[in-house]
C-alpha cells in the first residue's frame, strides 16, 4: 500500500529509505500526511527521527522539522555546519548570523550588508539546496541585514578564504554600505541647543521641533543657500533622535553619498544589499538633495527608497539649496512628496541674530570681544553664518599671534585683508549660466529672437541681473544677449523692477514662482560661484 501511494505521489525514494518507512508503517495513521512529509526528508533525516523514536500520529509532523521555528533553524544550521565543515561554518555563520523560518521561507539575518553580499555570493547554492531538502521544493531563502547583531566591522585576514575580496574592498564596502546610526555630515557634536534662533530661521526651527514631537510621518524639507544653518538643524535632529529614541535606526548622509553607495553596489553586484540597508531605516536624513537634479537613474532609486521607507512608517528629513518646485529636472513625484510635509526656508541671519551667533562663537573659542567689535563684524558680514565663523577665527588667530585684545580698528584691518582676498568679480557669462540652469535653457535660447514667454522672461531676468551685479553699460549687455540695443535692456530692467514691486510670479518649468524669490536665489548662486 505504501509503495503504491509513493508511486502515485511521484515521490522517488531509495531502497534504504523505503525500508525505514515500511518498518514504521504500523504506527502511521495518516499515510497521505506521511508521504507529503517524506518528500522533504533525506535518509539521514528519517534515520534521525527513527533513532529518537518519533512517530507520526494523525496529522502531527516530526518535531525536528515541524515543531517550532527554532527547531527547524537548529536542524538547518546543523546540516549547514556538516556541509561546509567546521572551519568555514565558524568563520562565516557561527555567532554572525541568525536564522528564522516562517512556513516555507527561510530567512538568514546578517550583521552588515557586506556579509549579506559575501555569503550570497559564496554560499547561495548550498543554502538554497539545504533549505529545500528540509522545507520542500517550494522553499525560498531571504537574505537580510540587522545591525543589532554583534558583528566585527571587518573580516580579519586570518579567516578570509583565498577567494575572498581583498582587504581594501572589505573595509570600503563594510563602511560604506552599513552606516547605521552614523552621520556623514561630520557635525555630530552639534545639537539643537546650540542653534541660535532668530526671525530668519524661526519657522524652520519650529518645524524641526514639531517634527521631533509629532506622531505624523510627514516629511520635513529645509532649504537655504550655503552656510545658513540647514546642516546644523539636520545634525541636531539626528542627535536628538539618537538621544531620546536610541532604538530607532537613523541614517544621515548627503545625496552625493547616496549616489556613490548606489553606484558602488552596482559595480559590486550588491544592489539587493544596498536596498536592504537603505530601505529599512526608521529615519532617513538626506542633505543637498539638489545633487540629484537631472540624474534620472539615481532619482528613480531615490524615489523607490522614499516609497519603501514611508510604507514602513519611517520618517524623512531632506535639505537642499532651493524650494522643491525649483528642482526643475527632478521627477514630479519626488517633488510632490517633498512638498507634502513641512517646507521651510532659512534666510540669511538678520543683524540681531548675527550678533548672537558671534557671541556664541567667541565664547566657544574663549576669545573676548567687546560689543563694538561684535557690532562691527555683524554689520560687515551679512550673507551667511560661515562668513561669521571665518571672521571670528581670523580675529582669534590675530589675538593669539599678537598677544593683544581685539579692537574695532584691529578688526577692520584684519578683516579688510580677508575681504580683499575673497573678492569675486562677476561676469555676464556667470549670469547667463545661472539663469540657463534655473530655467533649463541653453545659451542659444537665451540669446535667440524667440518672443515666447518661456524665453523672454528668463532673458529679462538675465539682463536685470547683469546690470545689477556687473554694472556693465546697457549697450554692452544688449550686445551680449543676442545683439539687442540698449533700449531693450532698459525696458527689461524696468519690467523686472515692476514685477518685484507687484510680487509677480513667473513660470519655472511646470511651476509658478515669485520673481523676488528667483532674483534672490540667482544672485546668491552667482555670487557664490
Amino acid at each position: 500500500m505504501l509503495s503504491g501511494r509513493v508511486l502515485r505521489g511521484r515521490c522517488w525514494l531509495s531502497c534504504e529509505t523505503r525500508q525505514i518507512v515500511k518498518q514504521w508503517s504500523p504506527v502511521v495513521h495518516c499515510v497521505g500526511t506521511a508521504l507529503s512529509f517524506v518528500r522533504m526528508l533525506t535518509v539521514a533525516s528519517i534515520r534521525d527521527a527513527v533513532s529518537r523514536r518519533v512517530c507520526i500520529e494523525g496529522c502531527k509532523m516530526l518535531p525536528e522539522i515541524h515543531g517550532g521555528s527554532h527547531d527547524i533553524s537548529a536542524v538547518f544550521l546543523e546540516r549547514l555546519a556538516s556541509e561546509l565543515g567546521e572551519a568555514k561554518y565558524r568563520n562565516w555563520f557561527a555567532q554572525k548570523t541568525r536564522v528564522r523560518v516562517d512556513q516555507s521561507e527561510l530567512t538568514i539575518v546578517c550583521g552588515n550588508s557586506y556579509l549579506v553580499s559575501w555569503l550570497q555570493k559564496q554560499f547561495r547554492t548550498v543554502v538554497l539546496r539545504l533549505a529545500r531538502e528540509i522545507l520542500g521544493d517550494v522553499a525560498t531563502v531571504v537574505w537580510t541585514c540587522d545591525e543589532s547583531l554583534a558583528l566585527t566591522p571587518e573580516v580579519t585576514p586570518a579567516v578570509v578564504p583565498a577567494t575572498a575580496p581583498t582587504a581594501k574592498s572589505v573595509a570600503r564596502t563594510t563602511r560604506d554600505l552599513a552606516p547605521a546610526n552614523e552621520s556623514s555630515s561630520g557635525l555630530r557634536t552639534r545639537d539643537l541647543l546650540q542653534f541660535v534662533v532668530g526671525d530668519s530661521n524661526r519657522l524652520a526651527y519650529s518645524a524641526t521641533q514639531q517634527f521631533l514631537a509629532a506622531q505624523s510621518h510627514a516629511p520635513l524639507y529645509l532649504y537655504c543657500t550655503v552656510g545658513n544653518g540647514k546642516s546644523h538643524l539636520l545634525a541636531g535632529i539626528v542627535n536628538e533622535i539618537r538621544r531620546t529614541q536610541p532604538r530607532k535606526l537613523v541614517l544621515s548622509l548627503s545625496a552625493e553619498a547616496f549616489a556613490n553607495f548606489y553606484t558602488q553596489s552596482i559595480d559590486a553586484k550588491a544592489v539587493t544589499s544596498f536596498r536592504q540597508r537603505f530601505r529599512h531605516v526608521d529615519v532617513f536624513v538626506v542633505d543637498d538633495v539638489d545633487f540629484l537634479d537631472g540624474k534620472r537613474g539615481l532619482q528613480e532609486e531615490f524615489l523607490q527608497t522614499l516609497r519603501r521607507i514611508e510604507s514602513r512608517g519611517g520618517q524623512l528629513v531632506v535639505a537642499g539649496d532651493r524650494h522643491p518646485n525649483l528642482l526643475t529636472r527632478t521627477s514630479d513625484e519626488i517633488i510632490s512628496r517633498l512638498n507634502s510635509g513641512w517646507v521651510c526656508r532659512l534666510d540669511a541671519p538678520d543683524l540681531i541674530t548675527r550678533q548672537a551667533i558671534l557671541r556664541q562663537l567667541a565664547m566657544g573659542l574663549g576669545v573676548e570681544l567687546s560689543s563694538e567689535v561684535i557690532g562691527f563684524v555683524a554689520a560687515r558680514f551679512k550673507d551667511n553664518v560661515r562668513e561669521l565663523e571665518g571672521a571670528i577665527n581670523t580675529l582669534h588667530n590675530w589675538s593669539l599671534a599678537h598677544q593683544r585684545s581685539v579692537t574695532v580698528s584691529t578688526a577692520r584691518e584684519a578683516l579688510g585683508r580677508l575681504e580683499r582676498d575673497c573678492l569675486r568679480v562677476v561676469k555676464m557669462a556667470d549670469v547667463e549660466t545661472a539663469v540657463c540652469q534655473m530655467f533649463g535653457l541653453t545659451s542659444e535660447d537665451l540669446r535667440s529672437t524667440k518672443r515666447t514667454r518661456t524665453a523672454t522672461q528668463p532673458r529679462m531676468l538675465a539682463m536685470y541681473l547683469a546690470r545689477r551685479l556687473t554694472g556693465t553699460a546697457y549697450a554692452e549687455i544688449g550686445q551680449f544677449f543676442g545683439g539687442r540695443n540698449h533700449s531693450t535692456v532698459v525696458s527689461a530692467e524696468r519690467r523686472i523692477g515692476e514685477f518685484l514691486k507687484t510680487r509677480t510670479h513667473v513660470r519655472v518649468g511646470a511651476n509658478e514662482w515669485a520673481v523676488e524669490e528667483l532674483v534672490e536665489s540667482l544672485e546668491r548662486q552667482i555670487l557664490v560661484g
